[in-house]
């Protein structure tokens, strides 16, 4: 069969391919390989769909109150040709513009709004500080260029280079200010970088909070934080309209629509390996279904795992791939309302409606101090936070006159005090700190689902309740995510790929890994 690029799609009409994983990435794989003529069985081992990409009614007592999983926003769905070479238009899938898309708080009823507008951006920034402002100014070609940049890597195997990449690389690294980012990027914490940047409060503030739903902010390589604002300012934020879920079940009817399929509550126990190539999985009931070609977008640690009885000794590279190694995870409360939440204390002049951006709150140094405390198991006493009310954006997530709510705070993996003894002191301590800012949450609140780390990945099989499966860290880039040797391709096991958010290029909602693992798989000669 004939070698082919990413423009001409390969028949491997009749193959079999199981996908271990019915995430977005998972059943991005699944679409393309079954639209390529393979017979396509996707394997979840939950009762539904979605991954960290799913919404649904948590609180069965309120059926029309749709709470979310992980995700909440498809940041870098743009990024991708996932949507368009799909036709997921024809699917039902839509996106509402969630813009302003982020808005930073204080105490004192100020806000610090994130356009997708780069103008308006700069503008409000400059209420607090012009010297910000204009630095900032400065600071988006170079951040534009470097994410131009990451762009053009990342949607392709991570071993290979194009003339457009290329390109690209040598008009940012010709550039002073896009190679000075780079640089300071890759090798400072995101800390140093922030504070180098930016002198106002706000800005740091704003910033810091970005950089915190990666991780630490303080190790070297964190610096890559502050190019959070560039994929905004680029493509925008949308927002699924029904919830996350709708990804998934936009994906699903793609699927159907070439044939494939897919089985819920169908665990994969191991995958079978015969002289380093795959001829199957066995699932945890014993059953085994050929294959040949298995995708595993489930967690490398997992895959890693499922490889336990295939003599594949590079499979110890995936199960010790890092996730929230330094104890930092994500604490979060899903709130279903009876009423409408409001802003009272942080009403703006400009008619911007504060119940619509993604809020974050928590100055530079309570950010900081928070990762000390999640580092040392102690869940943090002042927790800096985002809030989203998701209904605001999209009605369809709650009836009408009523809302969702998304909380989120950095916590502790593994607390010091096991989280069975203080996770509803924890939520009432996010919840509190959440409701000075936001009035009605006492008022209105129907019910809430609370999950630490450890639910994450209980629910999850998340890792340590890692939402990218693994560390977003320089050392896990690229071809070395998610370890030596597992980069691209199938180079360790034959007929093997992996393709999800602990793939190249990394986590988020793109449907990226899983459109790769594709890619990869159908210009396989074989």
């Amino acid at each position: 069969m004939r070698t082919v690029g990413r423009r001409t799609p390969h028949t491997r009409r009749g193959d079999r391919a199981v996908v271990i994983g019915a995430g977005h990435n998972g059943l991005t794989a699944a679409c393309y390989l079954a639209r390529a003529g393979m017979d396509v069985t996707v394997l979840e081992a939950s009762p539904r769909i979605g991954g960290m990409t799913s919404s649904y009614a948590a609180l069965p007592e309120f059926p029309e109150h749709l709470l979310s999983a992980a995700s909440i926003d498809a940041v870098y769905w743009r990024a991708s040709t996932v949507h368009s070479e799909l036709d997921l238009d024809n699917h039902g899938l839509r996106f509402v513009e969630h813009d302003p898309a982020w808005a930073w708080l204080d105490e004192s009823g100020r806000s610090l709004i994130f356009q997708r507008d780069v103008r308006k951006t700069i503008d409000d920034i400059a209420r607090f500080s012009r010297r910000d402002a204009e630095r900032y100014a400065e600071f988006v070609p170079a951040a534009r260029r470097a994410l131009d940049i990451q762009d053009l890597y990342g949607t392709g195997a991570s071993n290979k280079v194009g003339a457009s990449m290329l390109r690209a690389a040598f008009r940012g690294i010709r550039n002073s200010a896009t190679r000075d980012l780079l640089g300071s990027a890759l090798t400072r914490s995101g800390t140093e970088v922030i504070e180098a940047l930016f002198e106002s409060p706000e800005m740091r503030g704003a910033f810091a909070a970005m950089g915190n739903i990666l991780g630490s902010i303080t190790i070297d390589g964190s610096g890559i934080a502050a190019l959070a604002t560039a994929p905004l300012h680029k493509y925008g934020v949308g927002r699924a309209v029904g919830g996350m879920q709708a990804i998934p079940d936009a994906l699903t009817r793609c699927l159907a629509s070439h044939s494939g399929r897919v089985l819920v509550n169908s665990e994969v126990d191991c995958i079978v390996v015969n002289n380093r190539r795959v001829t199957g999985v066995r699932l945890s009931n014993q059953e085994f279904i050929a294959a040949d070609v298995v995708v595993s977008s489930v967690a490398p640690q997992i895959t890693g795992s499922l490889l336990r009885d295939a003599d594949v000794d590079e499979s110890a590279i995936l199960r010790r791939a890092p996730a929230n190694a330094l104890n930092i995870g994500c604490f979060k409360v899903d709130m279903a309302l009876g009423g409408m939440l409001s802003l009272p204390r942080h009403q703006r002049s400009d008619g911007i409606d504060m119940r619509k951006p993604t809020m974050m709150f928590g100055s530079f140094e309570q950010v900081i101090e928070a990762e000390r405390h999640s580092r040392e198991g102690r869940f943090p006493i002042d927790p800096p936070w985002w809030a989203t009310i998701l209904s605001a954006t999209d009605p369809t997530q709650a009836p009408e006159g009523q809302d969702v709510l998304y909380l989120y705070a950095p916590s502790p993996v593994h607390p010091v005090t096991p989280w069975i003894a203080q996770r509803e002191q924890a939520a009432s301590v996010l919840v509190d700190a959440v409701a000075g800012v936001i009035d009605g949450i006492a008022e209105h609140e129907l019910g809430r689902v609370v999950e630490t780390p450890e639910d994450l990945e209980t629910r999850l099989k998340a890792p340590n309740g890692c939402i990218y499966h693994v560390d977003q860290i320089v050392t896990r880039l690229g071809p070395m995510r998610p370890g030596l040797g597992w980069g691209s391709g199938d180079k360790q096991v034959k007929g093997l790929f992996l393709g999800g958010a602990g793939s190249h290029p990394s986590g988020g909602v793109s449907g990226i890994p899983g459109q790769i693992a594709a890619r990869s798989v159908l210009a396989d000669p074989r």
